[in-house]
């Protein structure tokens, strides 16, 4: 189990980075366009909260030491998640 002494690592910080500046602007354009009755504004929403609870779990426990395919689901695992779900959902 980490300590909370550990810290993040750089290639990790930047992974996280990376992710936020395409996941929030994203989410922003589902917020702002009301044409499907704000059905994608919620699956992109759920998506998010979902995609950073379960990535949390790693970044917690690997902080220090994060696999490459840590570093990889962190960096583009949002988009196949949210298509995915779109697809599942058929609400759009």
């Amino acid at each position: 189990m980490p300590s909370s002494k550990e810290k993040v690592t750089s290639s990790l910080r930047r992974a996280i980075v990376f992710a936020l500046a395409y996941q929030i602007p994203i989410l922003l354009l589902s917020l702002t366009t009301a044409a499907d009755g704000r059905k994608l504004d919620q699956i992109c929403l759920f998506v998010f909260i979902f995609f950073w609870l379960a990535t949390s779990v790693f970044i917690w426990r690997r902080r220090s030491h994060p696999t490459k395919f840590d570093l990889f689901i962190l960096r583009v695992g949002y988009l196949p998640l949210l298509i995915v779900t779109v697809v599942l959902t058929n609400k759009v």
